[in-house]
């Protein structure tokens, strides 16, 4: 009873527990991940709201520096009066980029060729200027745009310094825009009272920030500077924490390199948390509670078979005085003594049963079983004999007396050939194996209505066990297989008729299966010859593919052993195939299947075993002549491709395509494909497209022709086709690699 209430109080409890912890670290990290996404949006928001302030402000002053007044204002001398009014519509321009909401507080243009300054005041000399040394200053650096900072807080600002002309390495002069940093504080929102959102240039120095309960001074620490570089520096925005209390979610402009920063505290957060974790601890103890309750009283009502099934197992006189009783160990014991018992009364039946099923298979292997009865006496001893068709396999083993087993192991070898037959043989598909004499025996049966896939089947499970037996005894066994037959009680004719065919085995072939019903000579006179196959082995030689070939003599000598030809018919019909093969060649190759002063008509004869005769046939006619044909072609393809690189050379300013070429060489378009392709390494379409583009680079080079023109004499319709190729393919149009060549 007590262990009972234990496990049912650890079940309820564990899975409480690990709930109600996953469901608080679950809710407190998502309260977490809304947050972070929050001030993700808002900050976001916050920076499309200036950044798009400031690329307005970029885009009209490139207006400005682009102007034609502009450009003409980089030689005006501040002294000519004939000028009076061109410096009155140049600060026009200027007044006028000053608008209230953009927040823009001045905007100058500085001349650094005549030395003068325009702004709001007006036009002065530049080395009459207090800050000559600050304006100087923005000539300087590789950029032709960016964005600065300027003085301290209280007085500072933002300044976007432009140079003119923009294309020029060395400026005539600037533009400045400036917006202080109160403007950029309007634009600022935080997400909530105690947050703050900041702005910083690339130096961490803080260019704007909202008010807040977090105390920030004007620049950033070097350590927290490389925090947030580190964090940044595969993502444009992060989740860093600042301090103990606070949070910051930092993201960095692609525009001008800035940094955003929302500064939120954790307190809410953990408040959230706390609440949580409140209710979760709550809810798991009244779920405690209940499981408590609800073990108690089911544990009542499942104790009450127990302890009756113990005291029937005589469990309260097994134990001691003083000592408390295991009910649980005491009721196993009783049980598996209980199966202990009807596992060994079950062992000598089965064994029982086996001899007598034994005894059953060798008088029916022997006719001492009436036919009338063999149906019914199947069935009770339980052999699932629901046969259409069956057969009786001996095996034997060929070779052992020749082996480094002695007679003693027979038995031991024998044992491992029944094992192997019977995991081999699906159980539904056979009897239990017998030994008698030098034979194993097995009957094999089959659902199948077509006898010949029963003797297909049938070959393919020998094959397998004469592969295991060699595989794992290093022997070779022989098999002899009876006629079909339907019912059970012809299974004593099969086993005469497989211990014959093993008595009768052909001595010129070493065959490991033999069906009884092929010992007879003549049964197959007319062999169907298999044309197929030998038109895929010609088809094969001529494609250069010796493997191909060689699976297709493979599959012509299983045709015809399958037709039970022998091996000296097996040497005619390959005679026939020799034929074919070098029937029509020229000399050369002749002489390379030469072997001293035999023919190969002669080797081929002096063969006597199937394997010798495949192995030969392979290596000395298949591979020299596939390897002499390739030779061939190789050479065949080189003066081909020749040929067409002349044609595309000689008339590469005409229509010319690869049918006409065809036309031109008498070949069909697909194999001159295929032939330029592996001569060249690419597609001819692509070979002449390129050719005609090196022949166009060098008239724009060396020779004075227009565009049209070339496009014409490389035979393009008009000439946007040629010039929008050539920009596709080099990158430029024709016009500026000219232009490039002549630079250079």
């Amino acid at each position: 009873m007590f262990r009972l209430m234990v496990i049912s109080i650890l079940v309820g409890t564990i899975p409480v527990l690990a709930l109600g912890s996953f469901a608080y670290y679950f809710f407190s990290s998502k309260i977490q991940r809304q947050v972070d996404q929050h001030n993700v949006q808002l900050l976001t928001e916050t920076e499309l709201r200036l950044e798009q302030l400031f690329m307005t402000i970029d885009f009209y002053v490139t207006q400005l520096a682009n102007s034609p007044l502009l450009q003409d204002a980089a030689v005006w001398d501040p002294s000519n009066r004939k000028l009076h009014l061109s410096f009155q519509d140049l600060s026009v321009q200027l007044s006028r980029l000053q608008s209230f909401e953009m927040g823009i507080s001045d905007v100058f243009y500085v001349n650094y060729v005549n030395k003068w300054v325009i702004d709001n005041r007006g036009v002065t000399l530049l080395t009459e200027r207090p800050d000559l040394e600050l304006l100087t200053s923005y000539a300087s650096g590789n950029r032709s745009s960016s964005w600065k900072n300027e003085g301290t807080n209280g007085g500072s600002s933002v300044l976007l310094i432009k140079k003119t002309p923009l294309t020029s390495l060395s400026p005539s002069g600037v533009i400045g825009i400036r917006i202080p940093h109160y403007e950029l504080e309007k634009r600022i929102k935080p997400a909530g009272e105690s947050d703050v959102q900041l702005i910083a240039n690339d130096s961490f120095d803080v260019l704007a920030k909202t008010e807040g309960t977090l105390a920030i001074g004007e620049r950033f620490s070097d350590a927290f500077a490389a925090r947030v570089t580190e964090a940044l520096e595969h993502t444009t925005s992060a989740v860093i924490r600042y301090d103990e209390q606070y949070f910051t979610v930092v993201k960095k402009s692609s525009y001008n390199g800035w940094y955003y920063f929302s500064f939120y505290s954790n307190a809410e957060i953990t408040k959230d948390s706390r609440t949580i974790r409140w209710i979760t601890l709550l809810a798991c103890i009244g779920v405690l509670l209940l499981t408590l309750l609800a073990a108690t009283l089911m544990n009542r009502r499942v104790y009450m078979p127990i302890r009756r099934l113990y005291e029937a197992a005589g469990g309260l006189s097994a134990v001691g005085a003083g000592k408390r009783p295991d009910e649980f160990q005491l009721i196993g014991t009783r049980i598996e003594s209980l199966i202990s018992e009807q596992d060994s009364m079950h062992d000598q039946i089965k064994g029982q049963a086996l001899q007598l099923r034994e005894l059953f298979l060798f008088k029916l292997l022997f006719g001492e079983v009436h036919p009338s009865e063999a149906e019914q006496k199947a069935r009770f001893y339980q052999l699932d004999v629901r046969w259409t068709r069956l057969r009786v396999m001996a095996v034997q083993f060929s070779d052992w007396k020749q082996s480094k087993y002695a007679e003693l192991e027979w038995e031991r070898l024998m044992f491992a050939l029944r094992n192997m037959m019977c995991d081999l043989f699906p159980e539904e598909c056979r009897l239990e194996p017998i030994i008698i004499g030098q034979y194993q025996i097995m009957i094999i049966g089959a659902d199948q209505e077509d006898e010949h896939d029963f003797r297909q089947s049938m070959i393919v499970f020998t094959d397998r066990l004469n592969q295991l037996v060699r595989m794992n005894l290093g022997l070779t066994t022989a098999i002899g297989i009876s006629k079909s037959y339907e019912h059970l009680s012809n299974v004593h004719r099969a086993f005469r008729e497989a211990c014959e065919s093993l008595k009768h085995r052909s001595i010129t072939v070493d065959q490991p299966l033999i069906f009884f019903e092929d010992q007879f000579p003549g049964k197959n006179v007319n062999v169907k010859y298999p044309t197929s196959l030998e038109k895929q082995l010609f088809q094969a030689v001529n494609e250069l593919d010796f493997s191909a070939a060689q699976a297709s003599l493979r599959g012509i000598t299983e045709w015809l052993l399958a037709e039970n030809v022998n091996y000296r018919e097996l040497q005619v019909h390959l005679v026939r195939i020799l034929i074919g093969l070098v029937g029509d060649s020229p000399e050369e190759p002749l002489r390379g299947l030469m072997q001293g002063n035999k023919t190969v008509f002669e080797q081929l004869f002096e063969l006597d075993a199937i394997d010798e005769i495949e192995a030969w046939f392979e290596e000395r006619v298949l591979r020299p002549l596939v390897r002499w044909r390739e030779e061939q072609s190789q050479l065949q393809y080189q003066i081909i491709t020749e040929k067409m690189l002349k044609l595309v050379h000689e008339r590469f300013d005409t229509d010319l395509t690869l049918e006409k070429c065809a036309e031109q060489l008498n070949f069909h378009p697909d194999y001159l494909r295929r032939v330029f392709r592996r001569g060249v390494g690419v597609n001819f379409s692509d070979y002449i497209a390129e050719y005609r583009l090196s022949i166009s680079k060098e008239l724009l080079k060396n020779t004075d022709m227009t565009i049209t023109e070339i496009a014409q004499k490389m035979n393009y319709q008009n000439s946007q086709n040629f010039i929008r190729y050539f920009k596709k393919t080099v990158g430029i149009t024709p016009g500026q690699f000219r232009e490039r060549l002549n630079q250079s």
